[in-house]
């Protein structure tokens, strides 16, 4: 489930009272732009790039839920839009253009759910401080957020779940400063936040009361190596975290997950997403005292691209549930899964869930695995400006259900098969990449989506 509409199940159900009279909800775009039916909608959903307008006034006194999201073409609202929305607890405005907050955003004072992710705004206004039922604040990916007003955060004391992560342009002062405030708000459980430092990467992972369940670490200066084990993140915190990501630390070397006589109750099992990006001078990912199928049971999308010093990223072998695997520009990985560790591992020799890979722009890349390894239930492989990767694995020939392969032209006629009818057999399976591609991470997973 998308994780929008996930939310919105979730806070329909949260909020659901007996005896409620039957709501009207807007779902169809079509009407989108009509005051009128905003003026009786109790909940209003539109979502997506068809949404390319909103009305210029109404007035919706019954209005609980109002979602726009994933929009480029709204980029700001109306004079006295939210005025006119006083009984408003729910507010979806993620990856639309807006890039800045109206002030009127105060008068929401019913408002318990914000989430403004995935949009180029760059600070939040001092009204927001005004929101005192506000439970649940997400910003994850507002990637030019500067700025939250000194004391706002204190202000929010309803505060159950905050979300910072991939802010990465909240400098080391003012995280800290926010930080401090966090320590304020009693009811304060969940939160995900960026660090630039190792003094707020303690903090934030050793922060009363609330667990962590989004840990970015960025540009964090002079860091060779980086341990993720109950010396940084104690059991009853590490178990709740569901996304790491680690990017633009030019002189991170390895990555050290575990220590030696480790707890052995000790692990990561939420850890869905695992990110490493621009990591310049990153060598290896090493597990101690644990196995990463132990430590990263639930772990199902890893994101690896610009490590040009990773040699290998054979361990993923181990993980029971990874679904989607993306290693891109990284100009030292000649082999997916490496040989010559194939006897040291005891791991699966199969990726029993994985459903999409992409690997655009490995340009040694020789070989992605051996034929030992099966692939049950992939359903999307791209593969992009790898120029030396002559043979695809030999398990995805004669499978019950192949996957889509995309590649460019040029490589798919070059490639060398068993026999002529494990290239007939995949052929139909084959889509050429459209013209212009150059294998970026948003150019990937639109080909993926297709």
């Amino acid at each position: 489930m998308h994780h929008v509409v996930q939310d919105l199940a979730l806070w329909i159900v949260a909020t659901k009272q007996n005896g409620m009279r039957k709501e009207k909800w807007l779902v169809d775009q079509r009407e989108h732009t009509q005051p009128d039916v905003w003026s009786t909608a109790d909940r209003i959903f539109l979502y997506g790039d068809d949404i390319k307008t909103i009305p210029s006034s109404c007035s919706c006194p019954d209005l609980l839920t109002l979602m726009i999201a994933n929009s480029e073409h709204i980029s700001e609202f109306p004079a006295g839009f939210f005025s006119a929305m006083k009984s408003l607890n729910y507010l979806d405005l993620s990856g639309i253009q807006i890039q800045e907050i109206p002030s009127e955003i105060g008068a929401l004072t019913s408002l318990q759910f914000l989430t403004l992710s995935r949009t180029p705004i760059q600070s939040l206004p001092e009204e927001l401080g005004q929101l005192e039922d506000l439970r649940y604040l997400q910003l994850q990916s507002t990637f030019r957020l500067r700025n939250i007003p000194n004391g706002l955060l204190a202000r929010l004391k309803m505060l159950r779940r905050l979300d910072l992560y991939r802010c990465h342009d909240l400098t080391i002062d003012y995280s800290a400063r926010y930080i401090e405030e966090l320590k304020s708000l009693t009811r304060l459980r969940d939160i995900s936040f960026t660090v630039q430092d190792s003094d707020s990467m303690w903090k934030i992972c050793n922060l009363p009361r609330a667990f962590v369940s989004g840990l970015c670490i960025t540009a964090l200066e002079g860091l060779q190596s980086l341990q993720i084990s109950p010396l940084l993140l104690a059991s009853s915190k590490a178990r709740y975290m569901k996304a790491l990501s680690l990017e633009h630390i030019n002189l991170l070397e390895d990555i050290v997950i575990g220590q030696t006589d480790i707890d052995p109750g000790w692990c990561l099992p939420r850890l869905e997403t695992l990110l490493l990006y621009s990591l310049l001078a990153l060598q290896r990912v090493e597990f101690k005292g644990i196995e990463p199928n132990t430590c990263l049971s639930g772990l199902r999308r890893i994101s690896i691209s610009h490590c040009h010093k990773l040699i290998s990223i054979t361990w993923i072998t181990w993980l029971p549930c990874l679904e989607s695997v993306y290693l891109g520009d990284c100009d030292s990985i000649v082999e997916l899964v490496g040989k010559d560790e194939e006897a040291v591992l005891s791991a699966t020799r199969s990726f029993p869930r994985l459903k999409s890979m992409a690997l655009p722009n490995l340009k040694n890349l020789h070989s992605i695995c051996d034929g030992r390894i099966t692939f049950p239930s992939l359903m999307r492989l791209l593969v992009y400006g790898c120029p030396m990767l002559m043979k695809l694995p030999q398990n995805l020939v004669g499978a019950e259900s192949s996957p889509l392969i995309f590649g460019e032209r040029k490589w798919w006629e070059s490639l060398e098969w068993e026999d002529a009818s494990s290239q007939s057999s995949l052929l139909p399976f084959f889509r050429e990449v459209p013209a212009g591609f150059r294998g970026s991470q948003p150019e990937v997973f639109r080909a993926l989506r297709a």
